[in-house]
């Protein structure tokens, strides 16, 4: 694993864990839920790796290691959080650097990062491939129903929420309903919300990979 820094178009320094696979073309970009770093990813990671992905996690700003972490998000009005796209962008910049294609990008979110996970689709239209754990219809001012009315014929994405979660769970009904044919959902029980759901239901990482496959 290396920790690799990032600068963002508004000059936010962004901490990242960066596992290359040798003569990979896939990779996936790891956005966590608030509060969580990108360590919150480590067994889904490993899990990536040994199925020939490349990964990059990152702590969103005002998180872990990132610029005004661990707790800067604290004091975050709606502007600075929605502002987290701009670390999203970095990430695809770096691994675009590396010489990963767009296309080859899968992204994968938990809570406001699976709404960022999703906005990510409708800001770079060669990414086909969202997952997207306990979304909700709008966090932080970051809108999940726009970014799902705004996607193309061939992005798909996969809604995960545990049924106990009831606002991740009611949001991922109703977006269903806006583009039925662009949507898969993933439905559980007793599983908490975002990443938490790993550990009640570890068989959801295999899941994840063979989807993104």
């Amino acid at each position: 694993m290396k920790k690799v820094n990032l600068l963002t178009s508004d000059d936010v320094e962004i901490t990242a864990n960066y596992i290359p696979i040798e003569n990979n073309e896939r990779a996936v970009v790891l956005l966590h839920m608030m509060p969580a770093t990108k360590e919150s990813w480590d067994d889904l990671v490993e899990q990536l790796n040994n199925n020939g992905y490349t990964t990059l996690a990152i702590d969103l700003r005002g998180h872990g290691e990132s610029q005004n972490g661990p707790e800067g998000y604290k004091s975050f009005i709606d502007q600075e959080h929605q502002e987290s796209y701009l670390d999203v962008e970095a990430a695809i910049d770096y691994l675009e650097e590396k010489g990963i294609e767009r296309k080859n990008i899968s992204i994968i979110g938990a809570s406001i990062g699976a709404n960022l996970a999703l906005d990510a689709l409708t800001q770079y239209q060669s990414i086909k491939k969202a997952v997207a754990l306990s979304p909700g219809l709008n966090y932080k001012g970051l809108s999940s129903e726009q970014a799902i009315k705004d996607l193309l014929e061939n992005q798909k994405t996969l809604l995960i929420a545990s049924e106990d979660d009831k606002y991740s769970y009611e949001s991922i009904l109703q977006l269903k309903k806006l583009k039925e044919n662009n949507i898969e959902l993933l439905t559980l029980t007793d599983a908490g919300h975002g990443t938490n759901m790993f550990f009640n239901h570890p068989e959801l990482m295999d899941q994840i990979i063979k989807w993104i496959e």
